[in-house]
């Protein structure tokens, strides 16, 4: 599945409150358009269990 950033900002969408079941994400990749050469994830997988936090944390681009 690819998402345009344009889609996820338009007046007609809506925020997601009271997730209550875990999130999986499975074979995830990203890239930000502007570095397409240098992608940020590849071939992410992992579920964010309900009740619990989960982080995702790297090095900074900056």
């Amino acid at each position: 599945m690819s998402i345009n950033e344009a889609d996820v900002w338009k007046d007609d969408t809506e925020s997601i409150y009271n997730i209550t079941g875990d999130i999986e994400f499975d074979n995830v990749d990203f890239i930000y358009p502007s570095r397409k050469e240098a992608p940020v994830l590849r071939n992410l997988s992992l579920v964010a269990r309900a009740g619990e936090t989960t982080a995702l944390v790297g090095s900074s681009g900056s």
